[in-house]
């Protein structure tokens, strides 16, 4: 098995992440240049996506507006405090206008 391959069983949710990502940039210099020590620093890349893949995620669960509302009627249902709540539901709105 090839390491790309073998990375990609390791992680399948590497697959979400779009070609602007870190790790796809890192997986792309690699078939560039066919060194393999850039895939040591793979793990490390993909914490940097980490933010990246959660939006995308949460993004997949929010096909509809109605989607997206019952996400902000959860948060609004929380038990966490009205800045936390805010913050949230900024964080929705942002990942349905931009993703």
């Amino acid at each position: 098995m090839d390491k790309v391959e073998e990375l990609l069983n390791l992680n399948p949710t590497i697959c979400f992440l779009p070609i602007y990502s870190q790790t796809f940039q890192t997986l792309a210099r690699y078939f560039r240049s066919g060194d393999i020590n850039i895939l040591a620093s793979i793990p490390e890349v993909f914490k940097t996506d980490a933010d990246l893949l959660r939006n995308i995620i949460i993004k997949q669960q929010m096909s509809t507006s109605d989607d997206l509302l019952k996400l902000v009627s959860d948060v609004m249902a929380s038990t966490v405090d009205n800045e936390t709540k805010i913050k949230q539901i900024k964080q929705l709105l942002l990942i349905w206008d931009t993703l």
